[in-house]
């Protein structure tokens, strides 16, 4: 059966398992599933089984999810708490990738401070490049006008029912 994902991809899923007992929050459910190649997710429910518990009602202020089973109504509670982060280097995140034998959903962020009030002011680089940039700087600033009008300059020719957004 192909199955279509939230960011529009389809995935083949050549299993099924009946009667699937899995349990969340103390709650125990038994479902029919498809096996997908998910990656780090470990299940996923999808509309058929919302709809086989509706009505279902989401609140994203609280991060809750109210249904239906069986006759009872069961209010499942997102993980709300922060978690605590450290810096890690991108070698030893590497590494930890490559060597774990566990999966899991990891959001990554980087952030580099600035100074609102400096001006010209060049990004940090690893030393090794740092010279080459001096040297070249002005391949490296920002460009702040336009460049001249040429005899060579290339058009692009609109379709006049395109509107450009």
């Amino acid at each position: 059966m192909l199955v279509n994902i939230v960011d529009g991809n389809k995935l083949m899923s050549h299993l099924i398992s009946v009667d699937f007992v899995w349990k969340i929050q103390g709650h125990k459910f038994h479902t029919t599933v498809r096996i997908l190649p998910l990656g780090a997710c470990q299940m996923v429910v999808g509309v058929d089984w919302l709809q086989h518990h509706s009505p279902v009602q989401f609140n994203f202020q609280k991060m809750q999810l109210t249904l239906f089973a069986d006759t009872s109504k069961l209010t499942l509670q997102a993980a709300t708490t922060q978690a605590d982060l450290q810096m890690i280097l991108a070698k030893t995140l590497t590494k930890w990738i490559k060597h774990s034998n566990t999966h899991s959903i990891n959001q990554l962020f980087s952030l580099q401070a600035s100074n609102a009030n400096a001006s010209n002011s060049i990004p940090h680089y690893h030393s090794a490049i740092t010279p080459l940039i001096h040297q070249f700087l002005d391949l490296f600033t920002p460009p702040t006008e336009l460049l001249p009008s040429r005899n060579t300059d290339h058009t692009i020719n609109l379709k006049p029912e395109v509107i450009p957004q």
